[in-house]
């Protein structure tokens, strides 16, 4: 048995025990919704649509969470007039778990199993602590060894040592300078 309803402007394929990310509704975790805008329902032998809702019918779910969805980048710009404009957006959603689905002439079905709030959040998203401790150990996993001889500075080879084309030209120009001199008193 499927449903299709509207919420937030948009519209959803909810089964019984989905889990569905929709706008955020403003109740806590752990209350019941229900959705009444219904626009079809099936029980796979028959389906009955509404014009534009179907009158009686109802989708219930179980709130299991208040989340933000991933990070967007709005980035507008106008080519030759030096104007750009750069900014993040994290929209608010609620998590439901869909428990019971009601449409007219008996159809009708009603999850017996009921998922505790703190149960389904941790199985839809991962602890806040889990997140950190993971990046605490890649960021010691690195070798320490590799960073350090980076640094160390290369040995001596018994070639010239040239710092600089400008400081190697005045060096020699100082002593040719010199020696030139030296053979004008002589």
């Amino acid at each position: 048995m499927f449903a299709i309803v509207r919420t937030g402007g948009k519209q959803y394929k909810v089964q019984p025990q989905k889990v569905i990310m929709i706008e955020k509704l403003d109740l806590p975790e752990g209350d019941l919704v229900t959705l009444d805008k219904v626009l079809m329902v099936s029980d796979g032998k028959a389906q009955s649509l509404g014009f534009p809702y179907i009158e009686g019918a109802f989708v219930r779910g179980l709130i299991v969470d208040q989340i933000r969805s991933d990070k967007i980048i709005v980035f507008k710009k106008k080519r030759r007039h030096n104007y750009r404009r750069k900014q993040g957006h994290r929209q608010y959603q609620t998590v439901v778990r869909i428990t019971e689905i009601s449409g007219p002439k008996g159809m009708h079905f009603k999850s017996d199993e009921v998922v505790k709030p703190s149960v389904a959040k941790k199985t839809t998203t991962p602890d806040a602590k889990e997140v950190k401790a993971s990046k605490v150990e890649k960021n010691t996993t690195k070798p320490a060894a590799s960073s350090a001889t980076a640094k160390v500075a290369p040995k001596a080879s018994g070639k010239k040592n040239t710092t600089s084309p400008a400081v190697a030209k005045k060096t020699t120009s100082g002593a040719k300078k010199s020696t030139s001199s030296k053979t004008k008193e002589s």
